[in-house]
């Protein structure tokens, strides 16, 4: 039934239809336009008025009422052709407001007359919004270059202008007649290139201030829109522009509960890709917790409350946005869902409240017929919401008063009487409501930890007393070690320096945190790092509220503080790295470099405006964060010591390629490509652990040979020498974030009295000619990790005729014997007592010896042993070629693993790699016996 069929025309606008015909001379318009037109301007005085002032727009609506068009291409091109040639500002105010108009009457035609889906109505409304902002921006922006140049980046691209819609513009749901909620961002620092230069800050604040007068001044023909900025950082005391640095840095410093509400719909309408992909990454950060966040629980009881305080002292409960069961319930219903799950489930990260609801359903947070509910109740709500401002064109949400307004509304919606839309308005927002109050309660289910928050209370009373006594009886393991903690924490600075919502989630977390330390196997050293660790996070309470709300996350961390002290430094001294452990990680979880390698292009390489000091923390984030997930996968046993190696091996490539990458900018592909990293010792043996420092040869490709230009030679060999350079600083710089590694480059031909970059021909020269045996020996180790294939090719190709050029084996053995004795006198424990697993005899660097050995003695027969670079599989091959005993080759490896076990497990205790000189005996007595027999006294 069409809502025309309850309605009768009112004499008024029959009158005001004839005088309109005889005016404007229309007689030949058909007699069900010309009811349908009477229809619209009944339920719209402002669509009367917009004919009536403006009659060629009724004329065009009537000529293509059947085949509207208004997609962003076809809406952008008519404004465009509208404004051709327009340079006045008055003229185009006239004109843009003039085009404004007529797309509203095309959408009160669309959405009165024929009736048409209020998701397509929505999408219209909000297109239209998008090209008048972009459209005016771009406008502007051409008249201010003429005057002030054009905005340039320190590395001279262009900067932008992004406007930022939120709320319904945001959402791409816009109501007939809303503000739009603009927030006003641009690339970067810099200043315009031309003769009147400006700062960009300058520059962009005087194009906001004309696109707010452009758009939302009052004329003759009204406005475009009336334009909100108020939720810019700091509000209306803020500046009205802000470069996305400056809008970072105030979500993280000062980002509060309801601006995540507020960024989670933002969406930006102007701008490059690249400042989209960057205010894209800035705006996930900041409303999405990758933690299941219940912080939102007490942001929605607290601004539903506010509202619902509001609605009673308005007497409001007919407004069908803010009263009890409205619109912003069921945003705040579909928001809830968003903010607390989105950082797990990134289907639920759209700006779109249909598509939203959509996957809410099919992750199982509320059933299908909730949603349908909330569905059918949010389109019946938001055409009544556009039905009451098309009256107008005003900014209302409030139902009639009026008994000829009520009936009016309702034939408008399809009902014949006000009563039936009453009951069917009152269905819908009760089902809202129940939606709403079930959410409440399913999240408030209190805990008992009332004798925990006695034990708190006290100390946070900070009298001073001994409580030890209270502890021991409450069950705790360590009660004077805990007194002792408790008693430090109320005394930090950090604690004294809180601010009082700081100070209420650590009063909600201290129980939570004791009740679960009462039952927990501590060993003092780990209670001491874990209260270190509450310290470091203090000052970002944030965390403690995570902790506080994810019980799983509070246990495990409590379980790896005993297992690897190491972990709980590595999250002290980088508490951001907490969001590392919120989804324990399986082994399928852990795959090869080129996945990993893909994560850091998508982490860090895909932000590309960012300075270098930016760069240098982003790239330490993600190598810290893997590190972190990489050791929880080691003590939880999900990654075996193999796999944990090529993990942090692996990792370390991708830093030092993923640093090269980095550099990009400053070096051309020619000279990027030119260089290769060759790594040595345990990355080169594909046997990293936490902690190890790289070892690293930078080689050059040979120069063709027709590039005689001495002066081209030898700037392609400075800026070559530039890039190693700055890669080693990018890899070893401390920054607030830590350094990346420490990085070796001694074991480059010459060691530290040689170049820092050589070429092939020289290495191939050193290695044949004046290397020592031990420089041969690390060649062994030697892989290719950075480097187009000819590079890499290139190198194994020398490395191979190195090792396989023919060695006397007696000679051999003498050298690395003495090589032996000089490291042991070096490095071996001087402590009888304790034995070093990696330097005393019978340990580690034996076996690796023997390795080496048997490859510089058997490789010029045997080309396989030039194959790999790792410990495990060069003694698979010895045994392969009967160069030892296989039984001989499994005790070794079997040896080599339980050792490399112990010192893993050792770092992460954050401990010596040393143990009693009465363990493992047995394995070193066969390791110092197969020495014997291979290499000899």
């Amino acid at each position: 039934m069409k809502n025309s069929d309850f309605v009768q025309i009112d004499p008024a606008i029959q009158h005001a239809w004839q005088a309109f015909m005889r005016a404007h001379n229309r007689q030949t318009i058909a007699q069900q336009q010309q009811r349908d037109i009477q229809l619209l301007w009944q339920q719209s005085p402002y669509a009367m008025r917009v004919c009536q002032r403006y009659p060629h727009q009724l004329d065009e609506l009537l000529t293509i009422s059947g085949s509207i068009d208004q997609s962003l291409p076809c809406l952008h091109k008519n404004l465009s052709v509208r404004l051709a040639g327009l340079d006045d500002e008055q003229q185009y105010k006239q004109c843009i407001r003039e085009f404004r108009h007529f797309q509203c009457l095309l959408i009160c035609w669309q959405e009165l007359i024929l009736n048409t889906a209020i998701e397509t109505i929505l999408t219209a409304l909000s297109n239209v919004a998008d090209v008048c902002v972009q459209v005016s921006v771009a406008w502007l922006h051409e008249r201010l270059q003429s005057k002030h140049g054009q905005p340039l980046m320190e590395n001279q691209q262009a900067a932008e202008m992004c406007v930022l819609a939120l709320g319904k513009l945001g959402g791409r749901e816009l109501n007939f007649s809303s503000d739009i909620d603009l927030v006003f961002c641009y690339s970067g620092a810099g200043q315009t290139a031309g003769p009147s230069a400006i700062t960009h800050q300058e520059y962009f604040t005087l194009l906001g201030q004309k696109l707010i007068d452009l758009l939302g001044s009052q004329t003759v023909d009204g406005f475009v829109y009336r334009i909100d900025c108020r939720l810019r950082p700091f509000g209306e005391s803020g500046p009205l522009v802000v470069s996305f640095d400056s809008l970072e840095e105030y979500f993280i410093t000062h980002g509060r509960e309801w601006e995540r509400y507020a960024f989670l719909k933002a969406r930006m309408l102007t701008g490059s890709d690249h400042e989209q992909r960057i205010f894209a990454s800035i705006r996930q950060n900041f409303v999405y917790r990758k933690y299941v966040d219940f912080t939102v629980i007490h942001t929605l009881r607290e601004m539903k409350d506010l509202i619902a305080q509001q609605e009673i002292q308005k007497g409001n409960s007919d407004n069908i946005k803010l009263g009890q069961g409205g619109i912003r319930e069921i945003e705040f219903i579909i928001q809830f869902f968003q903010l607390v799950y989105g950082g797990r489930e990134l289907a639920l990260q759209t700006n779109h409240i249909f598509d939203a609801s959509q996957f809410i359903t099919q992750l199982g947070y509320l059933t299908q017929q909730e949603v349908s509910a909330l569905l059918a109740a949010y389109k019946f709500l938001r055409q009544t919401e556009n039905r009451l401002q098309m009256s107008e064109d005003e900014q209302t949400h409030q139902l009639p008063d009026k008994p000829d307004d009520q009936v009016l509304l309702a034939r408008s919606m399809g009902f014949e009487t006000a009563a039936g839309f009453q009951q069917q308005l009152a269905m819908h927002r009760n089902h809202v409501n129940a939606v709403f109050l079930k959410i409440r309660s399913d999240q408030e289910q209190p805990t008992d930890r009332s004798s925990y928050c006695l034990i708190w209370d006290k100390y946070a009373s900070e009298q001073g007393d001994d409580y030890t006594s209270l502890l021991s009886e409450s069950g705790f393991k360590l009660p004077q070690q805990l007194h002792l903690q408790l008693g430090k924490l109320v005394n930090s600075v950090a604690y004294r320096k809180q601010d009082s919502l700081g100070r209420s989630r650590l009063n909600s977390f201290m129980p939570n945190f004791l009740s679960q330390l009462v039952d927990a196997d501590l060993a003092e050293k780990s209670l001491s790092d874990l209260f270190m660790l509450v310290q470091s996070i203090l000052r970002r309470s944030i965390y403690l509220v995570m902790l506080d709300e994810n019980e799983a996350i509070l246990k495990q961390l409590i379980k790896v503080s005993t297992a690897s002290p190491w972990i709980v430094n590595h999250l002290t001294t980088y508490p951001l790295l907490l969001d590392e452990l919120v989804h324990p990680l399986t082994a399928q979880d852990f795959t090869d470099r080129l996945v990993l390698q893909d994560h850091f292009q998508a982490q860090v390489l895909s932000h590309q405006a960012l300075s270098y000091e930016q760069i240098l923390e982003r790239v330490r984030y993600f190598k810290h964060a893997h590190e972190l997930r990489i050791a929880c996968a080691d003590v939880s046993g999900t990654l075996t010591l193999m796999r944990v190696s090529d993990q942090l091996s692996w990792l370390a490539e991708v830093m030092v390629n993923g640093c090269i990458s980095c550099l990009r900018q400053d070096f051309g592909s020619d000279i990027r490509d030119h260089i290769g990293v060759i790594a040595f010792g345990k990355l080169g043996g594909l046997e990293m652990s936490y902690g190890s420092d790289l070892d690293l040869v930078y080689v050059a490709k040979n120069l063709p040979v027709e590039q005689s230009d001495q002066a081209s030679r030898q700037l392609q060999i400075t800026k070559s020498t530039h890039l190693v350079q700055r890669l080693t600083q990018m890899l070893t710089l401390q920054t607030v974030s830590g350094r990346l590694y420490e990085v070796d480059t001694r074991l480059r031909p010459d060691g530290a009295a040689g170049a820092l970059l050589t070429s092939f021909d020289f290495m191939r020269d050193y290695y044949q000619q004046r290397a020592w045996i031990w420089e041969i020996q690390a060649l062994v180790r030697a892989r290719c990790i950075a480097g187009d294939e000819s590079l890499v090719t290139q190198f194994n190709d020398l490395r191979q005729s190195i090792l396989r050029q023919a060695r006397d084996p007696q000679q051999l053995a003498q050298e690395v014997n003495t090589m032996r004795q000089k490291m042991l006198a070096e490095k071996a424990s001087k402590d009888a007592r304790r034995f070093h697993l990696k330097h005393d005899l019978g340990g580690i660097t034996d076996i690796e010896f023997m390795v080496q050995y048997m490859v510089l003695a058997y490789a010029s027969d045997h080309a396989e042993l030039c194959m790999y670079s790792d410990n495990i599989r060069l003694l698979e091959c010895c045994a392969d070629i009967a160069v030892i005993p296989a039984a001989t080759a499994q005790e070794l490896s079997d040896i080599y693993r339980q050792y490399r076990q112990v010192m893993h497990t050792k770092a992460l205790l954050a401990c010596k790699p040393e143990v009693s000189s009465q363990e493992y005996i047995s394995a070193r007595e066969k390791v110092r016996e197969c020495w014997n027999q291979i290499i000899g006294r």
